[in-house]
């Protein structure tokens, strides 16, 4: 039994350097070590391993520990692979760092001005015509989400969620975004060059909720339910780009902005909020260094993807052009 692994002659300061958690393997604190002489198992406070042991009572030995072994192999190979993750982003530092001092050294007239460089996706561009089975389960949200929002009189009504948090952060960042005209320029400009590298997990639904729809209502209380279904469905592209969002198109989303989840309208990737975030901390910088690689935003940083750089690109700020 595990209550039977803790059972020690080992004095606690010893065991606190030792003992790891029954469950995920990390190594325990000292209160963690207190906790667990109470238990008679050892445990961490991660929820999901609290969770698991806590199964041990209604469950026979035997198929706690299988149950138990199979969590514990799930832990491991999620260590292994942060693991490889980490040397992975640590081996594309290095590459990135590597083109920056060669275009440094390539383009002697601008290795004096303060660059920051801006690691990008480049999304696929891979075209597809847009299937039946797609459209159904993207109308079928669309409906899902319609009926709530008629359940309600104006979008304040509505239960708050991810989406009414991302319409507040983007009106707080709209407001940000016209004090610095400047700084919006360019985040379109990088924005348009990325060609929707975080639009992949719209897949069928788009973000749309019942928040965004009521929204809309109340900006136009004439819509009903069937010219909201219509609306959505004219727009509809021919052909979308392939394992992306129903919307992604070549030329951007097929959405106009007006419709668009706030979720969308208000996401900026962590590569973009670190340039402006330079920016509104008034931070010297004179030109940006555009490293662009063939993933999403969501799978860069992961060595299984395939991901090679393809465009290297230097943009002056205050010209707001390539150099």
């Amino acid at each position: 039994m595990l209550n039977e692994s803790f059972k020690s002659t080992l004095p606690l300061s010893v065991l606190s350097d030792e003992a790891a958690c029954n469950v995920c393997g990390k190594r325990l604190t000292h209160l963690n070590l207190l906790e667990s002489r109470k238990q008679g198992y050892l445990l961490c406070d991660s929820h999901f391993c609290i969770s698991i042991m806590s199964k041990q009572g209604s469950m026979s030995a035997a198929s706690f520990n299988a149950y138990l072994n199979v969590n514990k192999a799930t832990f491991q190979r999620q260590r292994e692979n942060e693991i490889e993750r980490v040397k992975y982003v640590k081996k594309i530092t290095r590459e990135h760092n590597k083109i920056a001092q060669s275009v440094l050294k390539d383009n002697p007239e601008i290795a004096e001005k303060n660059i920051h460089i801006l690691v990008l996706p480049k999304a696929s561009t891979n075209l597809v015509p847009l299937a039946k089975e797609r459209i159904e389960k993207y109308m079928e949200h669309l409906n899902i989400v319609l009926a709530e929002a008629l359940e309600y009189d104006n979008a304040t009504e509505v239960f708050a969620d991810g989406h009414s948090v991302s319409y507040e952060k983007r009106k707080a960042m709209d407001k940000k975004l016209e004090q610095y005209p400047e700084m919006n320029a360019m985040s379109n400009r990088l924005c348009g060059m990325c060609m929707g590298g975080c639009c992949s997990t719209g897949v069928d639904h788009a973000y749309l909720s019942a928040f965004s729809l009521r929204k809309l209502m109340d900006n136009d209380p004439k819509l009903t339910a069937e010219n909201i279904n219509q609306l959505y469905r004219s727009f509809l592209p021919v052909k979308s780009i392939d394992n992306s969002c129903i919307n992604h198109t070549a030329s951007g989303c097929a959405l106009p902005r007006e419709l668009r989840s706030d979720v969308c309208n208000g996401f900026f990737c962590e590569q973009l909020k670190s340039y402006q975030t330079k920016i509104l901390d008034q931070q010297e910088m004179e030109a940006l260094l555009v490293i662009q690689r063939s993933s999403n935003q969501w799978h860069s940083a992961y060595p299984n993807i395939h991901s090679k750089i393809v465009n290297v690109s230097v943009i002056d700020i205050i010209a707001q052009s390539e150099i």
